[in-house]
């Protein structure tokens, strides 16, 4: 009887032959050609996480040391995630830090870059047009990996913190991990400022629940000072 094998023994020899019949520089050649294919899906995957185009490029080494660990460990688990808070004043390099990381990542796992602000206008822009909340906001739920860029800026109206709470829990339920960047350095600097235009009390503690994680989800804050 003639097996899979037997039948496969021409091509695997076909195949020799073509291999045996590349000379050096077309090998040279060849491998060029794979390299800026490859440079080419790297550089559309980072183009579409949608960070700023000044950032694209930034060194993976930028980034605080233990972000750089905890982007490794999230590359090789990619399940019960914990999310990293990147912390600063204004012009530490926080925004500079996270999109480095998601550089790096970005050819690896699915990752978005935005502010609030950005996914506020993103949803609102549906009121009365096509397009749904919900699809607008599935987009940034489902992404593997998803930057949050100066949380606490928005003006936390009810709306706002109701939003932000349906997104960061939906995530943080799904064990996906979460980039956050803040000038809010403690948990109670972050719930004071959401509750500042009188927002519900009870849903900005459990946005701060969620951003700084609990038990063996909390997240890794580092400071970019």
């Amino acid at each position: 009887m003639r097996t899979l094998a037997d039948s496969a023994n021409p091509l695997v020899a076909r195949l020799k032959e073509i291999r045996d019949g590349i000379t050096p520089e077309r090998q040279a050649e060849i491998d060029a050609e794979l390299a800026i294919e490859r440079d080419l899906a790297k550089r559309k995957a980072i183009v579409s996480v949608g960070m700023p185009a000044i950032f694209e490029r930034v060194p993976f080494e930028t980034a605080p040391k233990r972000a750089q660990e905890w982007a490794r460990k999230e590359l090789a688990v990619q399940r019960d995630s914990r999310n990293l808070v990147l912390i600063g004043n204004s012009g530490e390099g926080k925004t500079e830090a996270a999109c480095a990381l998601l550089g790096a990542m970005a050819p690896h796992v699915r990752c978005r870059f935005a502010t609030f602000g950005d996914i506020l206008r993103e949803v609102r822009a549906t009121y009365g047009a096509d397009g749904t909340e919900a699809c607008v906001m599935g987009k940034w739920e489902g992404c593997a990996v998803l930057c949050l860029d100066d949380l606490g800026k928005e003006r936390p109206t009810q709306d706002v913190l109701d939003k932000l709470f349906a997104l960061i829990d939906h995530r943080y339920r799904r064990g996906r991990a979460t980039i956050f960047t803040t000038q809010y350095k403690t948990p109670t600097d972050l719930g004071a400022r959401l509750m500042s235009q009188g927002g519900d009390k009870e849903t900005a503690e459990a946005i701060v629940r969620r951003v700084f994680g609990m038990g063996e989800h909390k997240a890794e804050v580092v400071s970019c000072r």
